[in-house]
């Protein structure tokens, strides 16, 4: 009887390390960073672009909308895993400076802003496209960081010809609010 457990413990053992080497092996090219970084999300064609150079202040921060893009976005099936959005989309892309004027560190957060459309759209921004110097909005003493925040959303077919832009102002490190909140009309 003990050879018996023995032997079908093993056996169990051999055939549990061939089934997750077999789901391994997929699950590893599909978790592996470089082959994520190879590839192309999807394809962003561009249907408008303005370049507005607008600079609104919230506390001891200088945010500049540098450009604001409307695109189309064409999903890359090979990228299945990285991105759970719509296959076919409509991005709205805002080229931004943000600058902290102030010797403190501070936080604002593009990524967890805002915006809506004429179209009748409310987007969030999309965590799976928006530059990572972004994501986690500190600012420390005195500096700038430049990228950009994606909006992406399913195919828009109106004409987008105006944007309302909304992110909470500039905190401290105790999230204290520090500065007004952002809240602009742009015109496209």
């Amino acid at each position: 009887m003990e050879k018996f457990l023995i032997a079908l413990t093993l056996s169990s053992i051999f055939i549990i390390t061939a089934c997750s080497d077999q789901n391994n092996n997929g699950a590893e090219a599909f978790n592996n960073d470089e082959l994520a970084e190879s590839l192309e999300p999807g394809t962003f064609t561009t249907i408008k672009k303005e370049d507005i150079d607008f600079t609104e202040t919230s506390g001891d921060m200088d945010i500049t909308i540098n450009s604001i893009e409307v695109a189309e976005f064409i999903y890359n099936e090979e990228f299945y895993g990285y991105y759970d959005g719509p296959t076919e989309a409509t991005a709205i892309i805002f080229d931004l400076s943000i600058e902290n004027t102030s010797d403190d560190d501070l936080i604002i957060n593009p990524a967890q802003s805002t915006i809506t459309t004429n179209t009748g759209n409310q987007i969030d921004a999309s965590f799976d496209f928006t530059d990572t110097s972004f994501m986690n909005g500190e600012f420390f003493g005195n500096v700038t960081k430049n990228g950009k925040v994606y909006f992406l959303t399913d195919k828009i077919d109106d004409d987008i010809n105006s944007v309302r832009w909304i992110m909470n102002g500039v905190t401290n490190e105790d999230y204290r609010e520090l500065g007004e909140k952002i809240d602009l009309d742009i015109d496209l």
